[in-house]
């Protein structure tokens, strides 16, 4: 378990290959780097037993994941509370353990690189902010893989006084059928 105490929460960047491959690695409580920003390249790749009790949450200050940040590792949920953020290329990528995403602000602005969550088997629900424009952009660009997805958009905010709670009342929802991506050249 990773945890921040004193100077780690001024923490901005969590580096290139920084626990690539550590199987020793059970949880890490970014909750608590409040300054960081982004997570690079590889960062978490194939951190077999990288979880959290119930999932990771990717804290609000965080506004870039970069490529196969945490690809191949073994994340059941992640929670996401940023209003803009970008994935960079299979940055989920064959997290076979990864079940559910959700985007926790409901106006999050996101840009996608391709197969952010290629090959996650068993990933089965996506909740998408609703700025989020599906179409082919999502079938082709985000799912790619071996899993039937459900995909979810915000529709209405529930408001309690002048403030919305964050939490999403009704999704209208289409399950994607697993979609096979091919780039370069064949």
């Amino acid at each position: 378990t990773v945890t921040a105490d004193g100077n780690l929460s001024s923490l901005t960047t969590i580096g290139k290959s920084a626990f690539n491959h550590c199987s020793a690695i059970s949880s890490f409580d970014f909750a608590k780097f409040t300054a960081l920003t982004t997570i690079k390249e590889s960062a978490f790749e194939n951190a077999g037993s990288l979880n959290g009790n119930s999932g990771i949450s990717i804290p609000s200050s965080v506004i870039s994941i970069e490529k196969n940040a945490f690809k191949g590792s073994g994340i059941k949920k992640v929670g996401i509370d940023s209003s803009s953020i970008s994935f960079g290329e299979t940055a989920f990528g064959a997290c076979n353990s990864l079940t559910e995403v959700t985007f926790n602000t409901p106006t999050c602005n996101v840009t996608f690189g391709n197969g952010v969550f290629n090959s996650c088997v068993n990933l089965a629900r996506l909740y998408l902010p609703s700025t989020f424009a599906m179409g082919n952009y999502l079938n082709y660009s985000i799912i790619a893989g071996d899993s039937n997805v459900t995909v979810y958009t915000h529709k209405t905010i529930k408001t309690v006084g002048n403030n919305a709670d964050g939490k999403w009342n009704e999704y209208s929802s289409q399950t994607y059928a697993p979609i096979i991506y091919f780039a370069g050249n064949s």
